[in-house]
């Protein structure tokens, strides 16, 4: 159609209307020492570390987004967010 879409009227949604629920959520403490390196404001040694651990697991078109399968075929998206004190790791 005219405006670009199948049915000739604009469709609006929400961001996140089609996310994923949160099944599964976990949060881990840092230790200070991890929060920031020296220097450096806003660089976490903690999070540096998880992401060359996650790097092959990562989802390349989402920020902070990985994939992974187990053994029985199962498929788990994982996302983790640095809040203050903790690490937050979520299975959608």
């Amino acid at each position: 159609m005219a405006d670009g879409t199948a049915s000739g009227h604009s469709a609006k949604f929400p961001p996140g209307h089609f996310a994923c629920e949160i099944v599964w959520e976990r949060h881990f403490i840092l230790h200070p020492r991890l929060k920031t390196g020296p220097g450096k404001s806003g660089f976490s040694r903690g999070i540096q570390a998880l992401k060359s651990v996650l790097n092959r697991f990562c989802v390349n078109n989402r920020r902070n987004m990985f994939v992974y399968k187990d053994n029985q075929g199962n498929v788990f998206y994982l996302r983790y967010a640095l809040l203050d004190y903790s690490l937050e790791v979520f299975v959608l």
